[in-house]
């Protein structure tokens, strides 16, 4: 499968590949062209430097898709990351109940796919084997037992999926999704402060109990509004 492709300008953002029946660069990878080896991209590299054009590079295209994933991966970090208080707790605690529910979730697939490897499949199976049925009656047993295997790989598909995510050891991220929560509940919860200092305790701990602190924002807006 040809996988090389011409790129210009590859440490900027975005990349640009050359797309040889136009003879312009584009800013999909898959509108690219692509040659199966850098030396059969080299012809069209080495016309293209000759015409003036410069910062290019013949790059596997796998590379640059995995560089357009880490990209993406990066910026996502970032908008999490730098995100205000409500919408970053907001996102953990998404990730959070889906990890505390992944044991219900894993059993409950669990439950299906024995359903339809024993249950289901074993009536149809001694149906087959035992039973006095036409064409048609048998074409709908045929029907069944199709819907019953289709309905089986769903579910394994998503068992699959699960232990990849879980490391195969649902529990564990479930005990650390319940504790990610009790911080969160911490950490957004009005705080309190016992003074250390007897001296600062009578002077201050009036402004603490005037008026809870909810947030460190509202408390950078005190304290600013105090050394004004």
């Amino acid at each position: 499968m040809p996988n090389y492709v011409i790129v210009r300008n590859r440490d900027e953002k975005p990349m640009e590949y050359y797309r040889q029946k136009t003879k312009t660069f584009v800013g999909s990878l898959q509108s690219a062209s692509k040659w199966n080896s850098k030396k059969m991209a080299q012809p069209a590299y080495d016309k293209l430097i000759k015409n003036g054009e410069k910062n290019l590079e013949i790059v596997d295209s796998d590379e640059i898709k995995i560089t357009i994933q880490t990209d993406k991966w990066e910026d996502y970090a970032k908008r999490i990351a730098h995100a205000d208080n409500k919408t970053f707790y907001q996102k953990v605690e998404k990730v959070a109940s889906f990890l505390i529910a992944s044991p219900l979730i894993v059993e409950e697939i669990r439950k299906e796919i024995s359903q339809e490897d024993g249950v289901v499949l074993q009536d149809i199976l001694h149906t087959v084997e035992l039973g006095d049925y036409n064409k048609d009656e048998g074409l709908e047993l045929l029907g069944d037992l199709r819907s019953s295997r289709q309905k089986r790989r769903n579910y394994k598909d998503k068992q699959e999926v699960m232990n990849m995510l879980l490391g195969g050891d649902e529990n564990t991220g479930s005990q650390h999704a319940m504790d990610a929560l009790d911080k969160i509940k911490e950490v957004t919860s009005p705080r309190s402060y016992q003074y250390r200092n007897p001296k600062f305790k009578q002077k201050y701990s009036k402004l603490l109990q005037s008026k809870q602190i909810k947030t460190i924002e509202k408390l950078i807006k005190r304290v600013w509004k105090l050394v004004k």
